[in-house]
């Protein structure tokens, strides 16, 4: 049996079709394996970036803790202040990493970097943290009050003038957060840094409290007061 032009024309195209095919097939076949060799690769980096990010803290905490026990009979200030240090540092690399925290962490990472501060300065230094909780299960974002508190420390000069305080206060309700800090100002101030803490912490804000907060500062010639309520 011959086959007519028609015929010969029409194997020619599913043999063109067929070839198509298979070249897309094998040429993805390829896209796959490289992109596997890749996957492959990235997982053993992340593998060894895990470990190394996990090292690092583990042998850290483990020196502290070193420390903290042959200082605990001869100089007991020092391993109070090792102590709470590594409770800080241990919330700011674990507890850090999630997305919210309890409130009370929150709070008693405030507490331990008041005392720290009063170590490393003077245990007269004028600072107050008046703070009462209706829930202390109930969560936030981390480092969200420490940054507003941390700022204010730096811009009251407290531990360096005698006039510098900062007076704290936090709540809570079975819904809202109310947080206040009120503290000096710095006779002189650096332009460029003045108010970029809070800058950042407000951008914060936004992320992760939108159309839920409001946020209100009085700046005064000689005080700074900042009020912040959020919707739990």
């Amino acid at each position: 049996m011959e086959l007519n032009f028609v015929d010969y024309h029409l194997l020619f195209l599913l043999f063109t079709l067929a070839s198509s095919l298979f070249y897309l097939d094998f040429i993805n076949h390829l896209q796959n394996k490289s992109e596997m060799v890749r996957l492959i690769k990235e997982k053993k980096n992340f593998e060894v970036e895990l470990l190394k990010s996990q090292f690092t803290p583990h042998f850290l905490f483990n020196t502290l803790n070193s420390i903290y026990s042959k200082c605990h009979n001869t100089s007991p200030e020092a391993a109070i202040m090792i102590y709470d240090l590594s409770n800080f540092m241990r919330y700011l690399i674990y507890d850090c990493s999630t997305h919210r925290v309890l409130i009370n962490r929150e709070v008693t990472m405030i507490q331990d970097f008041i005392k720290l501060y009063k170590l490393n300065y003077n245990s007269q230094i004028d600072i107050d943290f008046i703070h009462k909780l209706y829930d202390e299960n109930q969560r936030i974002a981390p480092m969200l009050l420490l940054n507003f508190v941390e700022n204010a420390f730096k811009h009251s000069q407290i531990g360096v003038s005698k006039a510098a305080y900062v007076k704290i206060e936090l709540a809570t309700d079975h819904e809202f957060l109310y947080f206040k800090i009120k503290n000096n100002k710095m006779a002189i101030q650096n332009k460029l840094e003045k108010g970029v803490g809070n800058y950042n912490t407000i951008n914060r804000l936004e992320l992760d409290y939108k159309d839920r907060y409001t946020f209100e500062v009085t700046d005064l010639e000689s005080t700074y007061e900042i009020y912040l309520n959020i919707r739990l």
